[in-house]
């Protein structure tokens, strides 16, 4: 899969968040090449939703 709009990411966190605000950078980063995502590209979307490394992201992180 190329890199993903901001709609295709939103779908794929709430099919993680259903019972939360937030999900854990590895299990977002675990479902994204779950579903077709380059590592690479996962890395840097990681990278720029949880700079400071909290181990969480939120919705509002995404776009």
């Amino acid at each position: 899969m190329e890199s993903p709009d901001c709609e295709t990411l939103l779908r794929f966190f709430d099919e993680l968040s259903e019972t939360s605000n937030r999900v854990s950078t590895k299990d977002f980063q675990d479902h994204l090449i779950k579903w077709g995502l380059d590592k690479g590209t996962v890395r840097s979307y990681i990278a720029k939703c949880d700079p400071k490394k909290t181990g969480y992201i939120k919705r509002r992180d995404l776009c």
